[in-house]
């Protein structure tokens, strides 16, 4: 049931992607789970995190897709494609900070390392 939502996450975010089909949204997914380290029928998978995760992907594919993006100028129109390319990067570096996010959340809180020289410790006792 989770890989069913996800890729219809992915559907509804990646609509009018060039590019995407259903078959590649299914390999994102099934790669995304697989790097988070669990099966696609695990119960403790978190959607959420797997979402975000096979959108960097699609959006990586999409960007290798556009690179060879172009310029392209006539008498009275200019048509410019260039930066397609570092849309969709930037794109995708931002659905991996969510996916670290996510996945941060679906661990439960954060943790802080003890500083080395204790400094703010005497002050509590």
């Amino acid at each position: 049931m989770a890989v069913q939502n996800i890729e219809t996450w992915l559907k509804s975010r990646l609509e009018g992607v060039p590019g995407v089909t259903d078959e590649k949204i299914a390999v994102w997914v099934i790669e995304a789970i697989s790097e988070m380290g669990y099966l696609s029928d695990d119960p403790n998978l978190d959607d959420n995190s797997a979402f975000h995760l096979a959108l960097s992907y699609a959006y990586e594919n999409a960007s290798q897709t556009e690179a060879g993006a172009f310029r392209f100028t006539d008498k009275d129109q200019t048509v410019d494609k260039t930066n397609v390319f570092e849309n969709y990067r930037t794109l995708a570096a931002m659905a991996r900070k969510d996916y670290r996010k996510a996945r941060r959340r679906a661990r439960g809180g954060q943790y802080h390392v003890r500083r080395a020289d204790e400094r703010g410790e005497a002050d509590e006792r």
